[in-house]
């Protein structure tokens, strides 16, 4: 075999992820007197950066040496492509270093992953230094690397530096495209410009770049975010007329500004209006007005929808089932509240902690201690952040339940969590062990405040 054809091989297995294989195949290589290039760490670190195994890729990265094989700049931009994705920017940074100080220069694919990378990092003043440093010494960006390096800088809310970038871009030749110009005005709007954007879109008609569906979109949500619901029809209406078909997004995006403005009919109509086009209610869909009717306590109608959900195959997410289990607590429905619960424990779900001290706090109200203490259970067993106000909530229950030496057991434990109890409690925890004659209790209390330092 030829090098080329274990690189062939390497590179099939590595589609599929069969690294064992791969090591054996590079073994028999090695073995054969076969040599490594370039291409042959390529297609390995490329294969354990997909797999999101960056530990392997960085080692391989390292090995290349070893083989008297230098990686080339395809070999740098694989490998920082990989560590910015994984998060590990530091890594990135003092690869990026190595890089510059060997024989490979940077190409515009660096500059769009460096840009990315920072600006995914929010160093957008990295970003944009290192744009400047390398456009100046010979490393042309394209429209790719000027675009990454707008959209960062606009999501950071630095839109004027970001419109003068794009002149920029175009008086060294560099045509901006659609992606650059949906990018400033999603800039702008969320500076609260979107009255600002008529000239981006002018601009982006001239040179031949139509707006698309995701241009609209970021008008839609815009007008939207304003309540102006009437503007964001008119917009809808153009957009359909220069034939651009609103999809989900675009559906979602006004059945949320129909319902924050109150409109609740217009919403529900737009759902038959975008089943009639053939685009079905997703999940989005579906929180949207089980949020907004349990805002309103239409509890009834959220929990009918969620069901409807769950009929026409919409698999509802563990925020769906929080809200309406929220809902229930908050109008005292405790026994619908826990059942939903049930099914909740019973789907694996993780439920926000707030929920969970919700529905503790309804249950030791209703006198419904043990199942409270159950829920207590669930929550710690499911590692879930039980923080000061899930203590308070259980001690206050356990108290009103005059179940007062287990307040005092969960009191201690949160002093010991770090989690600061209410000194009410605390007083109220002490008269009842006061007055069941369990001192021993209190004392044990007592020390435990004193080790906190949280009484004198």
């Amino acid at each position: 075999h030829t090098t080329t054809t274990y690189n062939i091989m390497i590179h099939v297995l590595g589609k599929d992820y069969k690294f064992e294989a791969i090591k054996n195949l590079l073994e028999l290589m090695k073995r054969s007197g076969c040599e490594f290039n370039e291409v042959t760490f390529n297609i390995v670190i490329s294969s354990y950066g997909r797999a999101g195994m960056i530990k392997e890729a960085r080692a391989t990265f390292d090995q290349m040496s070893f083989f008297r094989c230098a990686p080339t700049t395809y070999t740098y931009n694989l490998l920082l492509h990989f560590l910015f994705r994984a998060d590990l920017y530091d890594v990135a940074k003092s690869t990026f270093v190595a890089m510059m100080s060997s024989d490979c220069s940077p190409n515009s694919f660096t500059l769009s992953t460096l840009i990315h990378g920072l600006c995914k990092a929010g160093s957008h003043m990295d970003a944009f230094r290192v744009f400047s440093v390398l456009s100046g010494h010979g490393c042309e960006p394209d429209v790719v690397a000027y675009t990454c390096l707008i959209n960062g800088l606009c999501r950071a809310g630095y839109i004027d530096e970001a419109l003068h970038l794009k002149s920029d871009m175009r008086r060294h030749g560099v045509q901006p495209n659609r992606y650059t110009f949906n990018s400033l005005i999603a800039g702008l709007c969320k500076v609260g410009k979107v009255h600002h954007t008529g000239p981006l879109l002018l601009e982006m008609v001239g040179i031949g770049g139509n707006p698309d569906t995701c241009t609209y979109n970021i008008l839609l949500k815009a007008f939207c975010g304003l309540g102006k619901t009437h503007v964001a029809k008119q917009c809808l209406q153009a957009m359909i007329k220069k034939g651009c078909f609103p999809d989900i997004v675009t559906y979602n995006i006004l059945i949320a500004g129909l319902c924050a403005t109150g409109q609740d009919d217009n919403a529900f109509g737009l759902v038959s209006t975008m089943q009639e086009k053939g685009i079905s209610p997703d999940v989005v869909t579906y929180n949207t007005f089980i949020k907004h009717l349990c805002r309103k306590q239409s509890i009834d109608k959220a929990s009918s929808l969620l069901h409807q959900m769950v009929d026409r195959g919409s698999e509802p997410t563990v925020s769906t089932f929080s809200m309406v289990l929220d809902a229930l607590c908050r109008a005292e429905r405790m026994k619908e509240a826990y059942s939903l619960f049930l099914v909740l424990q019973t789907r694996g779900f993780q439920v926000h902690h707030a929920v969970y001290s919700s529905l503790m706090a309804g249950l030791f109200h209703n006198g419904e201690t043990n199942k409270a203490l159950e829920v207590w259970d669930e929550m710690v067993k499911r590692k879930r952040n039980v923080d000061r106000i899930a203590y308070n909530v259980v001690i206050d229950g356990l108290c009103k339940a005059s179940r007062f030496r287990e307040a005092c057991m969960y009191f201690i434990t949160s002093i010991e969590a770090n989690e600061e109890c209410s000194m009410e409690l605390y007083n109220e925890v002490v008269n009842g062990l006061r007055k069941e004659g369990r001192i021993d209790d209190m004392i044990n209390l007592v020390n435990s405040l004193v080790k906190r330092k949280m009484c004198g």
